[in-house]
């Protein structure tokens, strides 16, 4: 299985993003820049999914509105 492809940071847009592993055993995509912390995971392949759909989710409610709508 493949790790997917870290998207940006949700806050900030760095594309350099770090996944720390802690004592505990969870793991989180993380942005240096701006403290960005992401869900926490028992694997880099869940931790890497989880942030990505986190991402995709705030891009998604961000969106312009489209024209003429409301």
């Amino acid at each position: 299985m493949t790790i997917q492809k870290l998207k940006p940071c949700p806050k900030c847009g760095e594309t350099d993003l770090p996944i720390y592993k802690y004592e505990h055993g969870w793991q989180h995509v993380e942005c240096d820049e701006c403290q960005y912390l992401g869900p926490g995971a028992g694997s880099r392949i869940d931790a890497v999914r989880q942030h990505n759909a986190g991402y995709e989710a705030a891009k998604a409610s961000y969106a312009p509105a489209s024209e003429g709508q409301p």
